[in-house]
């Protein structure tokens, strides 16, 4: 039996990832300024599989899935590197929506990263 060099060259996370998914999967991270605002961190996106999201900022915040976030009407972010994240086993399709957050007293840059299932278009290989 031949075996694809193209196989062994991939770690065990990324083999496992692509058979669970059905498909390759690419990490996106970044950072968002985030204000005493309602702000948007991450867009809507059907591919989303997880994100992580960190605020480093020596305020607390709140994210939420719709412009409407308040610091009393969201998901508490601590300060000091508080963490949230979502994945698609726990959270179902919830994952797949934009977020959006908001910080309290001053403006602060969140940290984040998010794992994407690579889609091919349509006649394109992946």
């Amino acid at each position: 039996m031949a075996v694809d060099a193209r196989e062994l060259a991939k770690g065990a996370a990324a083999q496992f990832t692509e058979e669970r998914y059905k498909g390759p999967t690419t990490l996106r991270e970044g950072t968002t300024p985030v204000a005493t605002g309602a702000t948007a961190i991450l867009p809507n996106d059907p591919e989303r599989l997880m994100w992580l999201m960190v605020n480093p900022a020596v305020n607390a915040g709140s994210l939420g899935f719709s412009r409407e976030v308040t610091l009393a009407a969201g998901i508490p972010m601590a300060a000091n590197g508080g963490i949230v994240s979502a994945n698609v086993i726990e959270d179902a399709e919830l994952i797949a929506r934009a977020v959006y957050g908001i910080q309290d007293v001053a403006g602060a840059t969140w940290y984040h990263v998010e794992v994407l299932r690579v889609t091919a278009l349509e006649g394109e290989e992946t």
